[in-house]
């Protein structure tokens, strides 16, 4: 049985509790690919893991600062290829006309 991740951390100091990497991307509501790619801080200024979980104090004060506008967050881009189509977009297909 899951519970919700308030219920679980309800009555915890927020210095002592860590979150996993499925509780950050649910707390958050962001999908998986946006989730992981959002979770390497060089690329997005997220908190640093701590042996590969994060402090919900830091993930708090990094949600603070962001929502205050005193941190810009730095979103994930997709590296546009040489025909100007984002990288990991297929291509539409060209359906072939029918012979009859």
């Amino acid at each position: 049985m899951t519970t919700h991740l308030a219920e679980r951390h309800q009555h915890t100091d927020p210095r002592h509790t860590y979150l996993s990497r499925k509780e950050v991307i649910t707390y958050f509501g962001w999908g998986r690919s946006k989730g992981y790619s959002m979770l390497i801080p060089e690329h997005t200024g997220f908190p640093r893991s701590v042996g590969g979980r994060y402090r919900l104090d830091t993930i708090l004060a990094w949600e603070e600062a962001v929502l205050a506008g005193d941190v810009e967050p730095k979103l994930p881009s997709r590296a546009p290829s040489k025909a100007g189509v984002p990288v990991g977009i297929p291509a539409p297909r060209r359906r072939s006309a029918k012979v009859a």
